[in-house]
């Protein structure tokens, strides 16, 4: 197996390119927007998904503290649990299929991040899930 690591180079992109397309651009200010470009490429460079949920969260913030207070709270060692449990908060307040779908992802990328440490393979099939074990 090639391990697939994410280049620095590549995060930074990424978040530039988040920060420009940001929404709520009158909640964000230089200073914020220069911690979060330096803040999660120092912290967080193995897991790319990682960095996606970590941005999902702070610009869902309401307000620069909040959005501060959770750049800081999640690449604090908190890390992967913690962007799962804020992704998981935030799929719960969907309505309908949207819900669903969140959770149907969430589970995907969970069960395929435990397959790294040698757990299982997941196959999504016409809406069912179908588990098992890998080599099988």
């Amino acid at each position: 197996m090639i391990p697939i690591k994410p280049r620095t180079e590549d995060i930074e992109t990424y978040l530039e390119m988040r920060l420009n397309r940001d929404p709520d651009a009158d909640i964000m200010d230089e200073s914020l927007r220069a911690d979060i470009l330096r803040v999660i490429p120092e912290t967080i460079s193995e897991i790319f998904l990682l960095v996606s949920l970590i941005m999902d969260a702070i610009l869902d913030q309401t307000t620069i503290h909040k959005r501060r207070q959770t750049l800081y709270k999640m690449t604090n060692g908190l890390g992967l649990q913690d962007a799962y449990s804020t992704t998981l908060h935030r799929i719960k307040e969907q309505k309908g299929s949207r819900r669903k779908l969140g959770m149907e992802a969430l589970m995907w990328i969970s069960l395929r991040t435990a397959t790294k440490s040698g757990g299982i393979v997941s196959c999504f099939s016409g809406g069912s899930r179908h588990y098992r074990p890998q080599g099988g």
